[in-house]
């Protein structure tokens, strides 16, 4: 399988595509899979929903006793919001 070219081939051009479409950065990767077959926004809905429920487990594992307390009615949306924050903190 092969991607479209692009003004900067690349596996790491790729990916940061990639990553910006995930991250709601840029909404189209159809010309990066064009010819290709794939549809690309339902593999980032699937990339996105998994990145969800993992940061929910990590974060339920890291503090089982406020995952406790809170019931995950409360501690699942707190997960997400705090994976969406984390998300556009700049890092160091």
């Amino acid at each position: 399988m092969t991607l479209a070219a692009g003004p900067a081939p690349g596996l790491a051009h790729e990916q940061a595509l990639l990553l910006a479409a995930l991250f709601g950065e840029s909404g189209d990767l159809t010309h990066t899979f064009k010819g290709v077959g794939l549809n690309p926004q339902r593999g980032l809905q699937a990339l996105r929903a998994n990145g969800e429920a993992l940061a929910q487990r990590a974060l339920t594992a890291a503090y089982p006793v406020t995952a406790e307390l809170m019931g995950s009615e409360s501690f699942e949306p707190l997960a997400s919001l705090f994976q969406k924050a984390r998300r556009t903190t700049p890092r160091r």
